[in-house]
């Protein structure tokens, strides 16, 4: 198992009392944009919080030069959405919303905003080349579509 499957390998195996959180930032400098995804669980623990175990996607987009800067949502999901993958290889999926140590892909819609991502790699990606990956924010005011290198 490499490092980081066994760094980022999901912990949580339905004990209440438990929190969990991966989480990656996509940097566009020369654009001036950025997107953040999240992925969440959450169990809470009897007697000290009210609710039942869920699974969370968040999703924001920051672009300076937009009308409306920064967009943020977030999508609950019941526990039942959470999937932890193999124990040889860090992968964890939340309803749509799939992370790994290769690719990182979903949407997160709420209300008129929807933030989608599809992030990975090419197999021999050569150095300096795009990384062939694309987010899309699609909020009222305004739309983007870039390359995240």
């Amino acid at each position: 198992m490499r490092a980081s499957d066994a760094a980022n390998r999901p912990r949580w195996s339905g004990q209440a009392g438990f929190f969990e959180i991966w989480f990656l930032v996509v940097f566009e400098a020369a654009a001036r944009r950025a997107w953040w995804f999240r992925y969440t669980t959450f169990a809470p623990a009897p007697g000290l919080q009210p609710g039942v175990a869920r699974a969370t996607l968040w999703a924001a987009a920051f672009d300076a030069r937009a009308p409306e800067p920064a967009i943020a949502v977030k999508h609950i999901l019941g526990a039942e959405d959470y999937h932890a993958g193999s124990p040889e290889r860090f992968a964890i999926r939340l309803g749509a919303g799939e992370l790994r140590n290769d690719v990182c892909r979903g949407e997160v819609e709420s209300g008129a905003h929807r933030i989608g991502r599809c992030a990975s790699p090419p197999r021999r990606a050569r150095r300096g080349a795009p990384r062939g990956s694309s987010i899309t924010c699609r909020s009222p005011t305004a739309r983007s579509r870039a390359a995240a290198g």
